[in-house]
């Protein structure tokens, strides 16, 4: 078997509440005044549908075109949910750990995003679902060197996930079984620093060449130095947008995500400030219908 993909058991340590912001960030973005910082969130509160049954998986070795996912990254699999048509699953074919779309026509097919192959879910078939991905988390801030900072926390107390006999009928295996790598909190794998990090919506297109969809979040750092190739929160008199980071020898740039948009250098004498660095992205394919916030 491939090993692509690391499991962990989530296991929420101590609360880590940290500012929200849901005006949306390019468009409409309001100042980071801490007037404007009324909300907060817990990753593990907000993120999580279903704690008992709810996994984190790193990306070990594999890559979905269709998110942009690379090593480094994760995702959530929720194993209690049924699958339906469009959701995107973790899945086993022939031993393989892989990421394919549910497609539910006559049946349950794990669908290939690119090729748009199909392998049906059935009883002559090895394949079945592990479970269904609730939630991508992409690292920005570490491209390049993201297994850097994924080192397990604790051992786990249990070192097996099993899952339950009513889901053998959409398209889970319940008696098998695999190992997890250990536990983590979300809090302690995705803020460093707390203090200084908050929590924003996206709004508006104009990343979708970076993947950065309308409605996805980003988690931000306003105490990180900028580096070149960093995804950035910035604001001027006009108000606040997401640029790219460039340096080169005549300093560091803001570059627009469209390019249209000319690139802006950074000066002593510019009113342009960059806020914060984009550090993950946070895309929700299954969601609450209302979102848990917790008020200051």
């Amino acid at each position: 078997m491939k090993e692509t993909f690391d499991l962990y058991r989530i296991e929420p340590g101590k609360p880590v509440h940290i500012p929200y912001i849901d005006d949306g960030i390019p468009a409409g973005f309001p100042s980071p005044a801490q007037d404007y910082l009324q909300d907060t969130i817990d990753l593990n509160e907000t993120l999580i549908l279903n704690p008992g049954a709810t996994y984190f998986a790193r990306i070990k070795s594999y890559y979905l075109s269709e998110e942009e996912l690379e090593k480094g990254d994760g995702i959530l699999i929720d194993i209690s949910l049924r699958p339906i048509n469009g959701d995107l699953a973790l899945c086993v074919i022939d031993g393989d750990r892989m990421l394919k779309y549910i497609e539910r026509k006559g049946g349950i097919f794990l669908v290939e995003g690119a090729s748009k192959e199909r392998v049906e879910v059935c009883e002559d078939s090895n394949a079945y679902i592990l479970g269904i991905v609730t939630t991508i988390l992409k690292v920005r801030r570490y491209k390049g060197r993201r297994t850097l900072i994924y080192e397990p926390r604790r051992e786990p107390d249990v070192k097996h996930l099993t899952k339950p006999k009513r889901a053998i009928r959409w398209g889970y295996n319940p008696d098998y079984k695999y190992d997890v790598k250990g536990v983590v909190d979300l809090n302690e794998e995705f803020i460093h620093n707390p203090l200084s990090t908050t929590f924003g919506k996206v709004a508006g297109f104009s990343l979708l060449e970076d993947d950065i969809h309308d409605n996805d979040s980003v988690i931000i750092d306003s105490s990180l130095e900028p580096n070149n190739g960093d995804l950035a929160v910035s604001y001027t008199d006009d108000g606040f947008t997401l640029k790219y980071i460039k340096q080169d020898d005549l300093g560091l740039w803001l570059l627009p995500g469209n390019r249209e948009y000319k690139p802006i250098r950074i000066t002593e004498e510019n009113e342009l400030i960059v806020w914060g660095i984009i550090t993950v992205s946070v895309r929700q394919l299954r969601q609450r219908k209302q979102k848990g916030k917790r008020k200051k």
